[in-house]
């Protein structure tokens, strides 16, 4: 794969990362403008989640008719449309919906980026250049989230700031997904994979019938139940250890700058040891740095926890993308297996953050990360089942 191919992929992510996390920035001022409360702007945020990961189901849909200039065209377009029209609403009913159309292609754009990467890279180096991917995302929250909160507190010319926001946002990526579409020129380098004879709407559920792919996907599923809810309770958790709430800030950008970390040292450090030793390791770190956390009541030994946890859970994201490309017999099936791991993350990262929330409310929030801790030792387990997976070593195109 081209420097500059993967340059351009890498800045198109940062900003649809960027994006797609300004959302509940946004939402929080814009829901309370017209008079709404948080249940609204959770109620939203699920709904767009529940979009996206239904919409990711039809990657195979998009990536058998369309090249993946058009797609990442496509993506940015309803991102375009969905802030555009966003500016103009005048209820939460038509926020949410609008932007629901914005996220929709969201799951999709990540399903086929990671297949296209893979296919195209060769295996000995495909560790660091996911784990660059992945990491150019969060660059991306940082700038566009903050000017979205800066801009959205205040009114320009009698205008209310998240309307301006919104629009500004909306004409500029409207503008990239028009130009990716228009774009005429053909090249190998930009097609997608398209070598499948038949045309298919849902993901092959034949791709994930080997056993080493099943145990794989099972431990990516424990995996999002375990880590990808760890930060959505943590400012909770440090208000009931006593913190004070202004350290909630710091506790983000500790989270942020681990989560970048992590993408970036993981990825390298799976094409020297492999992705499943990489993996067990960084579950067994995870869960110990949980009971840390648990037992922790030191205001800067939790901010460093925070780094820690940035990096060993957003870290993994490369580790799993790798892996599940492993057991498969060709690059035909990588979109139906990321489709596949996609979805179900997904169908996980929906319904758990209220399982943890019940268990926080009924118990407390010690005991949901002691659920965590252990949630992540399991992950392991199918992880460490896996046996006789060949070693592959891809052509670089």
């Amino acid at each position: 794969m081209k420097r500059s191919q993967i340059l351009c992929l890498n800045l198109y992510h940062i900003f649809i990362d960027g994006l797609y996390d300004s959302i509940p920035i946004l939402l929080t001022f814009i829901v309370f403008h017209f008079g709404g409360n948080e249940k609204q702007i959770g109620f939203i945020v699920s709904c767009g989640s529940f979009v996206a990961t239904t919409c990711g189901l039809c990657t195979l849909f998009f990536s058998q008719r369309f090249d993946f200039r058009r797609i990442l065209g496509i993506v940015a377009f309803l991102y375009g449309i969905g802030f555009l029209l966003n500016s103009f609403s005048q209820s939460t009913i038509y926020i949410g919906i609008f932007f629901a159309i914005a996220v929709a292609g969201h799951t999709v754009f990540h399903n086929v980026s990671f297949s296209y990467i893979t296919d195209k890279t060769n295996r000995k180096v495909l560790g660091s250049t996911l784990s660059d991917f992945t990491a150019y995302g969060d660059i991306g929250r940082i700038p566009l989230t903050a000017l979205s909160g800066y801009v959205a507190a205040v009114s320009i010319g009698g205008v209310a700031g998240w309307r301006v926001i919104c629009f500004s946002y909306g004409i500029l990526v409207l503008g990239i997904g028009i130009t990716l579409l228009l774009y005429k020129k053909q090249s190998d380098d930009t097609e997608h994979n398209n070598s499948q004879k038949s045309r298919r709407f849902l993901p092959l559920l034949a791709s994930i019938r080997e056993k080493n792919i099943k145990l794989v996907l099972w431990g990516s599923i424990i995996n999002a139940f375990s880590s990808e809810q760890i930060f959505i309770f943590l400012p909770s958790l440090l208000l009931f250890k006593g913190f004070d709430h202004k350290i909630l800030g710091a506790l983000a950008l500790g989270f942020t700058v681990g989560c970048f970390i992590g993408k970036t040292a993981c990825g390298r450090l799976l094409d020297k040891f492999g992705t499943r030793k990489v993996f067990v390791v960084s579950q067994l770190i995870l869960a110990i740095i949980l009971i840390l956390l648990i037992i922790s009541d030191s205001l800067n030994t939790v901010i460093f926890i925070a780094l820690l946890l940035g990096i060993v859970t957003k870290g993994t994201i490369p580790v799993i993308q790798s892996m599940i490309t492993e057991p498969l017999p060709s690059s035909e099936y990588y979109n139906d297996v990321f489709t596949i791991n996609g979805f179900v993350r997904g169908v996980v990262n929906v319904l758990a953050p209220t399982f943890f929330g019940l268990i926080g409310s009924n118990f407390n929030l010690n005991f949901t990360y002691s659920i965590m801790a252990i949630s992540a030792v399991f992950a392991i387990v199918p992880v460490v089942l896996i046996k006789g997976i060949p070693s592959k070593n891809n052509v670089e195109i």
